[in-house]
């Protein structure tokens, strides 16, 4: 809570952002002046499959998987030790990638521009995805 309140006052939160909370942040919390700011924020809400009666879906996991192994393979523990809060917070962030792939093949379609450009700043957290708005429209 503390680090998305500075978050909040230093404006590293809004349309421009993303944000993966876990549902145990109440939004009520926050004054109402940051209402607007609060655009962007994708919670968690941790359920397993098994307690709403859902099949695992084992394509996905191992692709899962297989995503982790390939980009941070130090820190993979092996598929019998994945905490499972891990991959809640993959199927969070899912949406998001479906989104930019449909938003690249938008762009890859229509313009020369690379779909994943941004505005540099040596801060990294100063840096601005350049098609934030289109990507949120292909979200909604």
């Amino acid at each position: 809570m503390l680090i998305l309140q500075d978050a909040l006052k230093f404006n590293l939160v809004g349309p421009e952002f993303i944000w993966i909370l876990s549902s145990t942040i109440s939004l009520d919390s926050f004054n109402t002046t940051y209402n607007e700011k609060l655009i962007g924020l994708l919670t968690i809400e941790p359920v397993a499959g098994t307690f709403v009666n859902a099949s695992i879906n084992t394509t996905l996991l191992n692709a899962t998987y297989n995503i982790w192994q390939k980009y941070e393979l130090e820190s993979f523990p092996g598929s019998s030790k994945v905490n499972s809060f891990a991959l809640f917070a993959f199927d969070a962030t899912w949406p998001l990638i479906k989104s930019l792939e449909k938003l690249c093949s938008t762009i890859k379609n229509n313009s020369s521009s690379s779909c994943l450009s941004f505005i540099e700043s040596s801060f990294c957290f100063d840096r601005r995805f350049i098609q934030s708005n289109l990507l949120l429209n292909s979200i909604n």
